[in-house]
């Protein structure tokens, strides 16, 4: 996605990602320390990171669970069966991100807690900002 100013509803994450501008984190990184943050690796996909975007997905765009994740199945992966099943299952990914279904159940259960603060379909919930700073450009994402 090219820079424009303005403001943006219901982009992706990686359509937010590939906005060539600054984010706060940007902002926050180089404060500490310039060089690590101009080296910085690309994030992984690590279990804390799935867990943060499913409980986000959760609570702010339910309706977008299923092009995001999928709950894996319960196979014993130790069996040729179960291997050549995950494998399948592994196959049928087209970029969602599985998820253990403790987890999912977890993100649910923590959205019950908070259910009266949960977005309506009529709610705006994602914004993204994208504004000239100093003659550099930012983004920020406002959920």
């Amino acid at each position: 996605m090219d820079f424009k100013i303005g403001t943006y509803k219901g982009l992706s994450y990686e359509e937010y990602a590939a906005i060539p501008a600054y984010r706060s984190h940007d902002l926050m990184a180089a404060d500490r320390c310039v060089f690590s943050w101009k080296n910085e690796a690309p994030m992984k996909e690590t279990p804390a990171l799935i867990e943060g975007r499913l409980q986000h997905t959760v609570f702010l765009e339910f309706d977008k669970f299923d092009e995001e994740f999928v709950i894996e199945p319960n196979v014993d992966r130790r069996t040729k069966a179960g291997k050549e099943e995950y494998e399948d299952f592994k196959n049928s990914l087209n970029g969602r991100s599985p998820v253990k279904q403790d987890m999912y159940d977890v993100c649910m259960e923590r959205r019950k807690i908070v259910e009266e603060y949960v977005p309506h379909e009529t709610h705006k919930v994602e914004l993204t900002l994208c504004f000239h700073w100093r003659s550099h450009p930012f983004k920020a994402r406002m959920d």
